[in-house]
């Protein structure tokens, strides 16, 4: 995630830029998203941990602004299985996809209880056992 975060902050702050209207439509107050929402999104991003519920639901409001697909296909991921097989540089713009996949793992970086109502099913095995040891 480290490698990516520069360029995913700035690929958030180019969405709301370009889509503030959507974000208007949405009930954000334009003011909030001229003068808070770069802010937050950038300061949270980079960041790469915290708690606060708000700084969550802007960077995923601001990724969603990208996700023209239905809904149903944020559930499934490729970016992190593709990484094994060929790691992407981080200079790499970012698809929907990738923004999608990072964001995932931003509301994991911030997620205290995992209670954000997110796109994210975790299994709940991963949630509360350990990994075996060898």
């Amino acid at each position: 995630m480290d490698t990516y975060r520069e360029s995913l902050a700035q690929k958030l702050l180019d969405n709301v830029h370009q889509a503030s209207d959507i974000l208007e439509a949405r009930g954000w107050h334009p003011e909030f998203i001229k003068e808070s929402i770069p802010g937050i999104i950038y300061n949270s991003v980079m960041a790469g941990a915290g708690d606060s519920d708000d700084a969550v639901r802007v960077v995923t409001q601001a990724a969603l602004l990208l996700w023209d697909p239905p809904m149903s296909g944020l559930g499934k991921t490729r970016f992190w299985r593709e990484q094994l097989d060929w790691p992407l540089k981080a200079k790499q713009p970012l698809t929907p996809h990738m923004v999608i996949a990072l964001t995932k793992c931003f509301v994991l970086e911030w997620s205290l209880t995992f209670d954000h109502q997110i796109y994210h099913d975790l299994p709940a095995e991963l949630l509360i056992t350990r990994p075996e040891s060898a």
